[in-house]
């Protein structure tokens, strides 16, 4: 406010938007941001900062068009309908890689209850949608839970194929996020994670990861090929009050690993106070809840369906 006068503008958490009658007073306040950044040491992030001229688009085209799009009762018709939704997504995705396309796409059309003939076709394109953006793992599960429930077949060799793929390579990079839901996807559908992709699992240093894999160890879906001895140091006290604290204390109050015998928690005061009562952080029993799916006819998807006589398409 000292460096620039009427400064208006709205910010959700740390993004910001901020207005100006003329581009000099947009411009002069960019200039004013990336001094005072540079100050305390940071910088903006030029991929995300720009002046733009109103008035703007309201909403993105892409969104729009996929809104719109409308899904027919009819088989023939319904999967040609499928084909032109995901290549628009994939299309749009490809050249618009800041903005969660696959995300939105996904979850415009999660209740959408398919024809079981089309159902594989779906399927292949979910497992795409997978290994795109691994962000969408939570509405895929949803989606393959609420067709298992309905009792359609699952490309199980496809999803282990995608799984085992997707593990060994974002381990070799330490992808803690996209590790930890490849392997929820696993654990969800009972997914047997294989010895090349255990053997991988065995070096990452995420917390978070590391429990997932314990936990499909437990539940008999992890190779025995799985290499926990460079996790067993984490089991000190000293490891309780660190950045591995989590794995520390969750493979102790559930036996997961077995360290050098002793109880490392239990002298704790706080710790151990923890384990007494019984408290978990990691919930072996959580699980994405199941869609419900509609039929064409009552699916809107915020767009509203295609009725035609049978036979058109």
């Amino acid at each position: 406010h000292t460096q620039v006068s009427r400064l208006r503008g709205v910010r959700y958490i740390d993004d910001y938007r901020l207005y100006f009658s003329t581009a000099s007073e947009a411009e002069k306040a960019l200039h004013a941001l990336q001094r005072i950044t540079y100050d305390f040491e940071l910088e903006l992030n030029p991929t995300k900062t720009d002046i733009t001229e109103l008035p703007e688009p309201i909403a993105s085209s892409w969104a729009a068009e996929l809104r719109l799009h409308l899904f027919r009762r009819n088989r023939i018709a319904q999967r040609n309908d499928l084909i032109h939704y995901f290549s628009r997504a994939f299309e749009f995705a490809n050249k618009l890689r800041d903005d969660s396309v696959l995300e939105y796409a996904l979850n415009r059309i999660q209740r959408l209850k398919v024809d079981v003939a089309i159902w594989c076709m779906y399927q292949a394109f979910l497992l795409n949608c997978v290994t795109a953006n691994p962000g969408v793992i939570p509405t895929v599960i949803g989606i393959l839970k609420a067709y298992q429930v309905l009792g359609y077949p699952q490309l199980k060799r496809d999803i282990s194929n995608t799984v085992q793929m997707m593990l060994r390579y974002h381990a070799q990079f330490n992808h803690s996020y996209e590790l930890a839901w490849t392997l929820w996807l696993a654990k969800e559908l009972k997914i047997r994670i294989t010895a090349p992709a255990a053997k991988e699992l065995s070096q990452t240093q995420d917390p978070i990861t590391a429990l997932v894999v314990l936990d499909l160890r437990q539940s008999g879906l992890m190779s025995k090929d799985l290499d926990t001895a460079g996790w067993n140091p984490l089991l000190t006290t000293s490891e309780l009050y660190t950045g591995n604290w989590l794995l520390s204390y969750e493979a102790n109050v559930k036996s997961r690993l077995p360290g050098n015998g002793a109880d490392h928690v239990a002298p704790d005061d706080f710790f151990g106070t923890l384990k007494v009562l019984g408290v978990s952080f990691y919930d072996d029993a959580a699980s994405i809840p199941i869609i419900e799916l509609l039929p064409p006819e009552q699916f809107s998807g915020s767009a509203g369906i295609a009725v035609e006589p049978e036979g058109l398409y």
